[in-house]
């Protein structure tokens, strides 16, 4: 899985947006932090080879 960094603040990313197919939207739970998110949806995705992700910022 390649997340897509972003020069966004840690407290921006909400979340990971959904993959067609391969994994659903994934949301930050409160005081989560990125690495542990990341590692949360690397265990949502199906399917084999690479996954380009995106993450989800706040508005």
């Amino acid at each position: 899985m390649i997340v897509v960094h972003t020069a966004a603040p840690d407290g921006d990313v909400i979340g990971l947006h959904p993959v067609a197919n391969r994994m659903e939207r994934v949301l930050r739970l409160p005081g989560e932090s990125q690495k542990a998110m990341r590692h949360r949806a690397l265990w949502m995705a199906r399917g084999i080879g690479p996954l380009l992700v995106y993450p989800m910022l706040r508005a």
